[in-house]
């Protein structure tokens, strides 16, 4: 009996010392993600899924921001989104994800910046890319512009699927 008594006592010890710190770590607002590069490994990925449920609910026909303080692995949960979204089955819509990185992108180069992430990640076909008024390194790019290309890409997208096209622009760094 006072080996049982002993045991049971450390273990309630071990869960009580585990409590303290998990609420010690609350109150000190401790954030359990890792900061770094972004993580990449599926199985390091955890604590999103019921936020990634909740935006594909409504992705198709919005726009979204995520927003959060510094170091929280919001660019980690785009490398994720951008998988599931490429995985897509099972929706009436084909997403074509582009990861769009604009850290130290000056504001003249918005639009081109996007459309240079746009035109290397979906691989489109030559005779598009010479159709659109974007040339790497020129100036002057500017939202219509784009809006000129956008009306380029999206048809060369629609030839690569039955299902309706969404084009989802995954920009990190906005700010």
């Amino acid at each position: 009996p006072l080996v049982v008594a002993s045991s049971t006592g450390l273990l309630a010890l071990g869960f009580a010392g585990q409590a303290y710190r998990r609420r010690s770590a609350r109150r000190r607002r401790f954030n359990p993600y890792i900061a770094g590069a972004p993580v990449m490994d599926d199985a390091m990925f955890f604590g999103r899924q019921k936020l990634l449920h909740r935006l594909l609910s409504v992705l198709h026909h919005n726009s979204l921001m995520i927003t959060g303080e510094r170091r929280i692995g919001k660019t980690t949960f785009l490398y994720h989104l951008k998988k599931v979204l490429e995985a897509d089955e099972g929706s009436e819509y084909r997403f074509f994800p582009v990861l769009i990185d604009l850290q130290g992108v000056p504001e003249t180069q918005f639009f081109a910046a996007l459309i240079s992430d746009i035109v290397e990640t979906l691989g489109l076909k030559a005779a598009v890319r010479e159709s659109l008024r974007f040339r790497p390194g020129a100036d002057g790019y500017d939202g219509r512009d784009f809006s000129h290309d956008l009306q380029r890409v999206l048809p060369e997208l629609a030839e690569r699927t039955s299902r309706k096209v969404r084009l989802a622009l995954l920009i990190d760094e906005v700010d």
